[in-house]
């Protein structure tokens, strides 16, 4: 059953349980003919019934969002939000502009990692920062509520957590010029930067899809366009799941995609999935806390026209 379960995931379909598959657990002779007769009348009826329900969601994603209209935060900072009850979906979207001037990057812990979580809230009230969001995942050690991050920081030049074999980080450079670079670099073990923040995997490379399997969760994942001269960070929420059901990682890549991403990876999503923006809590879940936050922050002065506060972009 669960190799059959596999192989039909594996060629699209979603297969929970189908009734008809029954005669692969009875043991009964007659049972057993009887119910194989039900599974091959009823599998093409079945698949075209789940076939057609996912390919159904997948162009309506595949097609999130047409039409974006930026809205200015700060300088050099916009955000896109998008929401449908029919899907349903709550995702929110902020692009950067690394290479504005006043951009700056900001980081917590900026020090040695105690294990302990922090919530955005409190690193905003230290560091201003206009965008934050949760990075690195984590495991929690056998001293509660100690949090062991799984991957590499470095802020400021400083390595404060190894770099996880598996995973790949977000890099941030700056030029001499004071701008900023961001790359995404597969291994992290010869991943270098001013700050890196480890992540899960790519799922966006070179504009190609990556496949992964289709779970849908609450996301925290990040983009670069431009050469790495713009960010573009992506939030789904899966919470309460009547107004949203979350995203595949598929479909972040594909949603970053239209967003004008080359690159893009996972960080660490589900309860942990966090982003505030001027100081606010964008997600209708309150964020738990998590060892490692990244921080965006504009000390540029916001220009006097009211025309440019706003940016339209057809994707």
């Amino acid at each position: 059953m669960t190799r059959l379960h596999t192989k039909l995931q594996a060629l699209g379909f979603t297969p929970d349980f189908h009734p008809g598959l029954f005669f692969l657990r009875c043991r009964h002779p007659i049972r057993q003919l009887l119910s194989l007769m039900l599974a091959v009348l009823s599998v093409p009826l079945y698949f075209s019934c789940t076939t057609s329900g996912s390919t159904t969601a997948a162009m309506q994603l595949a097609s999130v969002p047409d039409t974006v209209k930026w809205q200015q935060v700060r300088p050099g900072i916009f955000r896109f939000d998008y929401t449908s009850k029919e899907i349903p979906l709550r995702l929110h979207a902020v692009k950067i502009d690394l290479s504005s001037p006043g951009i700056t990057l900001c980081s917590c812990p900026d020090g040695d990692l105690q294990g302990k979580g922090y919530r955005p809230a409190e690193f905003y009230k230290t560091s201003g920062a206009d965008v934050i969001i949760n990075t690195l995942p984590f495991q929690n050690s056998s001293n509660y509520p100690k949090k062991i991050p799984l991957g590499m920081y470095t802020a400021a030049g400083r390595t404060y957590s190894k770099p996880h074999p598996l995973f790949c980080a977000l890099c941030f450079s700056q030029a001499p010029d004071g701008t900023w670079r961001a790359s995404i670099q597969k291994d992290q073990r010869t991943a270098t930067g001013d700050y890196v923040f480890g992540g899960y995997y790519i799922i966006l490379n070179k504009g190609i899809v990556q496949p992964f399997k289709a779970n849908r969760a609450a996301r925290t994942a990040a983009g670069t366009a431009d050469g790495g001269r713009t960010l573009l960070i992506l939030t789904a929420e899966a919470r309460p799941a009547r107004t949203s059901r979350g995203l595949t990682n598929m479909e972040c890549a594909q949603i970053l995609h239209n967003l004008g991403a080359e690159k893009a990876m996972q960080f660490d999503g589900g309860r942990s999935a966090a982003l505030y923006i001027g100081g606010k809590n964008i997600l209708a879940a309150a964020p738990r806390s998590t060892p490692v936050l990244m921080g965006i922050r504009s000390t540029a002065a916001p220009a006097q026209s009211a025309d440019k506060s706003a940016e339209n972009i057809d994707e």
